[in-house]
């Protein structure tokens, strides 16, 4: 709650203390724009963004729409016209937008703690809970976008596969994959956990599971490929944003490189970066570094399947060529904080003060997201 409640005050700042604005920022700004457009008209050729929405994945748009239009049609019975459609638009699509994100980020947390309390102790995960809610864009988990939705279902599938329930994990997978395209990296981390299990293995129950994962991986590219002719118009419509496949370590140079602009900048030198970006190339290069330390060090409490997680979601923003929303994707790499709690369950100052420091980044990001100044 009170990571939240920081990152509301953010905005609420930015929005000069108007509340509606800050709940319309927290719920229709850049992604969340799109989502919106899938949750009122679908995929259709839109008249000012053409076909943009489908570089979005349906699953959480199908799940607030699966919220917003009973609720459309309960104010349906007492309104209508013009009023209808702007209660409908403006309070009952960000009422549904907001329930979406912050029901699944609780249900998220409750997974997490199932996962990693008894193997860290309930000090650690504790620890990492709260490192986890106080990272620099945690914020995207109470906005309208996928994040909370998406950890959902990694920490379910997670769990699920620890507890040798392969068809379930295999259908949470699927709904992965239909909610953000790294869902299908699960298919290794699920691998491993399967290979990992006790003999015998229920090879059976696996590969329906995987069949059932299978189908969730290739239902987006088949309905791009039916209705659009391009089952890759996902990675196409990025290259508008962009981005392009590209190696890692031009990503890596490139942001070493925006490290140096924001280091100029903020001492006042001549630089291409604005003082205003340097918090979001900040949090970038402490998401790398945190990838690399996870990689490397992960081994001392967190099992292969985890760091090879970790390792598979960050690769997807470096292989952007810009590491562009690295800051944000590694809120999906969870593991990471988990084990930073394990580290420092023993050093509650510290843990202490490196979450007091994150939440005042947090802080300065949620404002600068609601002054519509890109951070992830």
């Amino acid at each position: 709650m009170v990571t939240r409640a920081i990152a509301f005050i953010g905005m609420l700042l930015a929005k000069h203390g108007d509340v509606p604005a800050t709940i319309q920022a927290a719920s229709r700004l850049y992604d969340s724009a799109f989502y919106d457009l899938i949750v009122l008209h679908g995929y259709a050729n839109d008249p000012q963004y053409g076909h943009a929405a489908s570089a979005f994945y349906p699953g959480y748009p199908l799940v607030v729409a699966a919220v917003y239009w009973p609720l459309r049609w309960l104010a349906s019975l007492f309104l209508n016209g013009s009023a209808l459609a702007t209660v409908s638009e403006g309070v009952l699509l960000q009422l549904a937008t907001l329930l979406v994100c912050n029901v699944a980020l609780l249900a998220a947390l409750a997974l997490l703690w199932r996962l990693y309390s008894e193997r860290l102790g309930s000090r650690a995960t504790l620890i990492g809970i709260a490192f986890l809610l106080a990272a620099p864009t945690s914020f995207f988990f109470s906005n309208g976008f996928s994040e909370s939705l998406f950890v959902l279902a990694v920490a379910a599938v997670f769990l699920l596969a620890e507890k040798g329930r392969w068809i379930g994990a295999g259908a949470v997978g699927a709904a992965a994959c239909l909610i953000r395209f790294p869902g299908a990296f699960l298919l290794l981390p699920l691998a491993l956990i399967w290979l990992r299990s006790a003999r015998p293995r229920p090879i059976r129950q696996g590969a329906a599971g995987a069949g059932i994962f299978a189908i969730g991986a290739l239902a987006y590219p088949a309905w791009l490929w039916a209705t659009l002719g391009d089952p890759l118009a996902y990675l196409h419509l990025e290259a508008t944003h962009h981005r392009a496949l590209v190696g890692p370590l031009r990503a890596v140079g490139e942001m070493l490189t925006q490290a140096g602009d924001g280091v100029r900048a903020l001492l006042g030198r001549s630089s291409s970066q604005r003082l205003v970006d340097v918090p979001t190339i900040a949090a970038n290069s402490v998401a790398l570094l945190a990838g690399i330390v996870t990689i490397i060090a992960g081994w001392t409490k967190l099992r292969a399947y985890e760091i090879v997680w970790v390792a598979l979601v960050f690769l997807v923003p470096l292989l952007s060529g810009t590491g562009e929303s690295l800051d944000r994707y590694w809120l999906a790499a969870f593991p990471f904080f988990f084990l930073l709690g394990w580290w420092l369950r023993r050093w509650p100052i510290a843990a202490v003060t490196l979450m007091a420091l994150s939440s005042t980044w947090l802080f300065v990001l949620s404002h600068n997201f609601a002054r519509v100044i890109w951070v992830g």
